[in-house]
């Protein structure tokens, strides 16, 4: 209001900014839905809105942005591969490995079409298990599907280990596009298998990250 000189409530009135604060929108589509916004507005001020409200702590957290989640829905999809892995789905869990000299590396992944502000929370939980008899190493990636900002988190499975629930939060530097999961086999053999299962992704305003 200051910068265009004119007074707050032609910005946004009290009962706008009321509901983006109990409303918390987390992408245009839903800052659009607010009464006293409009495609205007939001071309004008909304990536700075939501900005904010990603900045702003607590919240509750999104719904999971990941489809097939659990490897229930008769196929892979919308989950895709990506370069040469071997894999199967048995009873509901992807099962898979990266044969040697077969580069480059082969993913499991997702892209889920959601754009997301700056400073936005994300948590992926998954469930990884080793079913061979050799230690598996698994690498997962969070990042914008042009790969402009990322993050990666590395786990060590043992060998023979049932699946067990992982958590891996980060958060986004840059407003993101096209939120995306992937998941590879870093250690690279023919011993089955690594397992993966229960995959949800979501915004979650209300977790804190410290580093």
């Amino acid at each position: 209001a200051d910068a265009a000189s004119v007074p707050a409530f032609v910005v946004f009135t009290d009962a706008t900014l009321t509901a983006v604060a109990v409303e918390r929108p987390t992408t245009t589509a839903e800052l659009l839905s607010i009464p006293g916004i409009g495609q205007t507005k939001a071309e004008r001020y909304g990536d700075e809105v939501l900005e904010l409200v990603a900045a702003a702590p607590g919240g509750a957290d999104g719904p999971n942005l990941l489809g097939n989640g659990d490897f229930e829905a008769g196929g892979l999809a919308p989950w895709t591969t990506f370069s040469f892995i071997n894999w199967q789905i048995t009873n509901g869990v992807f099962e898979f490995v990266k044969p040697v000299n077969t580069p480059p590396s082969g993913v499991v992944l997702q892209a889920t079409g959601q754009s997301l502000p700056a400073g936005q929370i994300v948590t992926a939980s998954f469930e990884l298990g080793n079913t061979s008899n050799v230690r598996k190493r698994v690498t997962a990636i969070l990042n914008d599907s042009d790969f402009s900002d990322l993050s990666a988190c590395t786990f060590w499975l043992p060998p023979g280990q049932p699946l067990s629930t992982y958590v891996y939060r980060t958060f986004t530097t840059k407003p993101w596009t096209n939120a995306m999961l992937s998941i590879y086999p870093s250690t690279h053999g023919v011993e089955a298998w690594i397992q993966l299962d229960n995959v949800t992704l979501q915004q979650t305003p209300s977790a804190t990250i410290v580093g």
